[in-house]
């Protein structure tokens, strides 16, 4: 084994790197020391066989965590991020002392994962391989929920008894830390006994196991049968190991992650796509691991925020804290992740890093030995790599030393810190001439740290698969987010947002409706007119339509071309697949829109149409023939179809709603594209959707914009004054609003159904529990503090704003854009504009306060100044 990785890593070494230089050759000689002289070099094997299988059946992989840190692993092509050129730690992975075994953890595609394992399975023998048990332990509010049920104490007491039960960082309180921190808890279980005696039976039972499930991505495989190392069980046809990962380990067995990503699927499907719509531009053999690492237009769209659908980046604060860094190389990105967790940026470290980032605070070290440590972090702590880093070459300790310094303070263990402290001080004076009072000043700012470190390796390793989604998102985003909406597809409230987000882009891509002689199984790309590509819905998407009426449908017009009626539809599908309401289903989708216009018509020849189908099916059958001596199905025209009342604009938006999850053709927040455009821009720190609500925490300000649905009145039992739930609508879902009665007062005019308005307010957040036995959910909702109408002018600037009740401005005859700060990598994205929004007025266009010679004209809609204030911003356009 130990010879057969020497070679491979030779031939990998070869074609990574050519010939090795100094640092190249001993990093690798190192590593191979170690893992031949641990006995683990079969493992690095088995895991690069697989990987490669993998590869070579199309799916992809990924290595994440620790082992990204390791050059063998790059060599075999385990990973495809150099630890050399990202300055990844390998003994965050493996050094000669550590006695656990090492996790090698890996990605792959979602679609892949079970093929792997499979493989797995028929190559090292079914019984050798195993998925790893986990437990499922009562937390504190699951003990006390279960102990009133034992107790036989009502429902909704146990939810009071639990809701009492705070969290931080999303992890609930103990029993024993509520008694010490939550006065009103502690006030009841001193007076009311019952309290006492559900808490006092809830904390004896705190933290036993509950449940098992099957861990979502640990694999074991082992030399011999699983069952000559540990008992398992076999729910249905799975083998699984009565031990969980923690025993697993300890008994010696080698533990693999395989993990489905589904952004690995993403990327797939996306360059699967590029291949089939660009072939003369991106080859046969393109590799999404070759593209170059300073793509402007991918930094330029990581500085705008514009980052829904870019893997990690996603969340509202997230894409506020890339605006604030802005990185303009892929290296800035590896810190991102690491910032934005509650330690970081409670204590300040997230903010200083800014600063120092763009020179507006100084770098600062405890001593200057910490510099080449933590030099690209600007003197922050940010890595759990640095600590190691720290212990070993400032105060000399030894890899297993270092790393029981790591862990003991991430997990916090006093004890272990204050045995590990004098020998960090002894070895910084001895190693590197560092006072005594220095090298305590920087074991404390390690151990105030070090519970919110971060792994840099698995860092570096997501920050490429980071950079590689916004590359494709810069570059091909029509293909991006279709390939990102497919693999959302079961989900209604993420379809309206991502294809909110296609609307929005700069220029916008048209989302279109399914269209039974386009649509495929999924999201596609199609063409609205030449050279302007959209996204088209898949049939799959349409609520009530399995995969096998689809693909039923995608034959027939595969072997006989686009169909040419309801009855050409029939005569040509396999009725029995494509049941009556499944094709009612795309019917009231507008799926035969372009060959039927009126659905009502449509609907109304649905019968006919499946009993003619019946028919035609049936004398094939029996070949009955006509009286001229053909198959009876070849006389006489086709039906017409019968006269009947197409649905009214209203009824279709709601059979989009219905079964889409959104409005596709059509919004009543549309019209009010600039105003929303503007507020969110005006109010970037609390502007929120429905969706970005769950990320916001309780108390949060927000404003929030939406058509009004539903009013629910309501007595308060406080003050016996009238108050109201009203819910609102936006374009991804829904908001509900809280109106308590002072607000209501002086609102309720306002707030009416079909009224559109914006709405500031604070955020509620409330437990929900269906059911003893139910998960808890979380229940948004905005408490109002102030409602606008956005019928009117809010708040606009003169250049934009609208001159009339429906936001709709006069015709304007001159139009001036100053390009002086437009990056020349989006002056492609201002010509699809100007081109998209061909019209009568004069465009005057100046750069640096001379003008440019133009003979475009435009039409100023207004969803041209929102694109165009978007490019440009509000500054850079003036209107006439």
């Amino acid at each position: 084994h130990e010879t057969w990785l020497e070679e491979l890593c030779r031939e990998g070494a070869k074609r990574r790197y050519g010939d090795l230089n100094e640092e190249q050759r001993r990093r690798i000689e190192y590593e191979l020391k170690i893992i031949n002289t641990k006995g683990y070099a079969a493992y690095f094997l088995i895991v690069a066989d697989f990987v490669r299988y993998a590869r070579q059946q199309g799916i992809p992989a990924r290595c994440r965590g620790s082992a990204a840190g390791s050059v063998v692993s790059y060599l075999l092509g385990i990973t495809n991020v150099d630890p050399l050129r990202y300055g990844l730690l390998f003994e965050r992975f493996l050094f000669m002392e550590r006695i656990t075994p090492p996790d090698i953890d890996l990605d792959f595609a979602d679609y892949g994962r079970e093929q792997v394992i499979q493989y797995c399975r028929d190559k090292y023998g079914d019984e050798h391989v195993a998925q790893v048990i986990t437990f499922g332990t009562l937390g504190s509010k699951a003990a006390v929920r279960d102990v009133c049920r034992a107790l036989e104490i009502p429902l909704a007491e146990a939810n009071r008894l639990a809701a009492q039960i705070p969290a931080h960082q999303g992890r609930a309180y103990s029993i024993d830390k509520c008694l010490a921190d939550v006065p009103e808890l502690k006030a009841r279980y001193d007076t009311e006994p019952d309290v006492r005696k559900v808490l006092d039976t809830a904390r004896s039972i705190e933290g036993l196991s509950r449940h098992s499930s099957v861990h979502a991505a640990a694999i074991v495989i082992t030399p011999g049968p699983v069952t000559d190392y540990c008992p398992v069980i076999k729910p249905g046809n799975a083998r699984v190991t009565q031990y969980d990962m923690n025993a697993i380990s300890d008994i010696g067995l080698l533990k693999m992650d395989f993990l489905g990503l589904r952004t690995l699927t993403v990327v797939d499907k996306c360059v699967r796509m590029m291949k089939a719509g660009y072939p003369d531009q991106v080859p046969a053999d393109f590799d999404i691991d070759d593209i170059p690492t300073d793509d402007a237009s991918t930094f330029q769209l990581l500085q705008s925020g514009n980052c829904l659908g870019v893997f990690q980046l996603e969340s509202s604060g997230m894409r506020a804290l890339v605006q604030q860094i802005r990185p303009d190389r892929l290296d800035d990105i590896i810190p991102l992740v690491a910032l934005y967790r509650p330690g970081p940026l409670g204590n300040g470290d997230t903010d200083r890093f800014i600063r120092r980032r763009h020179g507006l605070e100084k770098v600062k070290y405890l001593h200057p030995s910490l510099e080449p440590i933590l030099k690209d972090t600007y003197g922050i702590l940010v890595y759990q790599e640095q600590i190691l880093k720290i212990a070993m070459q400032i105060a000399g300790m030894g890899p297993l030393d270092a790393d029981d310094l790591r862990g003991a303070m991430s997990k916090k263990k006093k004890d272990k810190l204050s045995a590990l402290r004098p020998v960090f001080v002894e070895g910084a004076e001895k190693t590197s001439g560092i006072k005594a009072k220095v090298a305590n000043e920087i074991f404390d700012a390690m151990e105030s740290f070090g519970e919110y470190g971060f792994n840099q390796n698995h860092s570096g390793a997501y920050a490429v698969l980071t950079y590689q989604t916004a590359w494709l998102k810069a570059n091909y985003p029509t293909e991006f987010m279709a390939a990102l909406l497919t693999s959302i597809a079961d989900s209604k409230d993420k379809i309206a947002e991502y294809v909110d987000e296609c609307r929005r882009m700069v220029p916008p891509i048209p989302v279109l409706p399914p269209d039974v002689n386009r649509s495929v199984l999924e999201f596609s790309v199609d063409e609205v007119e030449e050279g302007r590509k959209s996204i088209r819905f898949g049939l799959l998407a349409v609520k009530g339509v399995g995969e096998e009426p689809v693909k039923e449908i995608i034959r027939a017009r595969e072997e006989g071309g686009p169909f040419k009626s309801i009855y050409d539809f029939y005569e040509r599908v396999d009725v029995s697949v494509c049941q009556r309401s499944a094709v009612e289903a795309i019917v009231k989708a507008g799926g035969f829109d372009p060959i039927h216009p009126n659905r009502g018509q449509v609907i109304a020849a649905l019968d006919e149409a499946v009993s003619l189908s019946q028919r035609k099916l049936q004398e094939r059958r029996t070949g009955q023939v006509s009286l001229f001596g053909g198959l009876s199905e070849v006389a006489g025209p086709q039906p017409t179809l019968p006269r009947a009342a197409d649905f009214d604009r209203r009824e279709k938006l709601a059979f989009e709603k219905e079964l889409l999850g959104l409005y596709i053709t059509d919004h009543p927040l549309w019209q009010y594209d600039r105003q929303i455009a503007r507020l969110r821009q005006k109010h970037a720190d609390v502007f929120t959707t429905s969706t970005g609500l769950t990320e916001k925490k309780a108390k949060d300000e927000v404003v929030v914009a939406g058509i009004v649905t539903a009013i629910r009145r309501h007595v308060s039992e406080k003050s016996r004054e009238e108050m109201a739930f009203v819910t609102i609508q936006d374009l991804t879902g829904t908001v509900d609003l809280v109106v308590f009665p002072g607000s209501w007062r002086s609102f309720r005019a306002l707030l009416e159904v079909d009224r559109v308005v914006v709405v500031s307010g604070t955020v509620s957040v409330r437990e929900r529990t269906a059911g003893r036995d139910q998960e808890e959910s979380l229940e948004y909702s905005v408490l109002v503090g102030d409602v606008l109408s956005l019928n009117d002018d809010v708040d606009l600037p003169s250049s934009v704003a609208s001159n009339g009740s429906n936001g709709i401005q006069p015709k304007a005859s001159q139009v001036t854009l100053d390009l002086s700060q437009l990056h020349p990598a989006r002056f492609d994205a201002l010509k699809l504009i100007l081109r998209h929004y061909s019209g009568d007025a004069e465009l005057v266009v100046t750069r640096g306060g001379l003008r440019i010679q133009s003979d475009t004209r435009i039409n100023p809609t207004p969803e041209f100044m929102v694109e165009i204030v978007k490019l440009l911003g509000e500054d850079a356009v003036t209107v006439k």
